[in-house]
């Protein structure tokens, strides 16, 4: 299941619409969460920490997230 960032953001009530997406994470639980930022990875990604993986909240951070980040084809 791929899940932009642009849904994310929508449903998080952020105007991300139109943007370009370039950057993924893919998350072990099956959720791709992208973006044309780091900055905004990093905040889909937390938010979804926050959401799905309460256990991780507080011991994964910015730089974590981003050793995970990919390159989107």
């Amino acid at each position: 299941m791929v899940v932009s960032l642009m849904i994310i953001g929508l449903r998080d009530g952020l105007n991300l619409k139109g943007t370009t997406m370039s950057t993924v994470i893919n998350c072990e639980c099956g959720l791709v969460i992208q973006a044309q930022s780091d900055d905004a990875l990093v905040e889909a990604t937390m938010k979804h920490v926050e959401q799905d993986h309460p256990e991780l909240v507080g011991k994964i951070g910015h730089e974590d997230i981003l050793n995970w980040a990919e390159e989107a084809s």
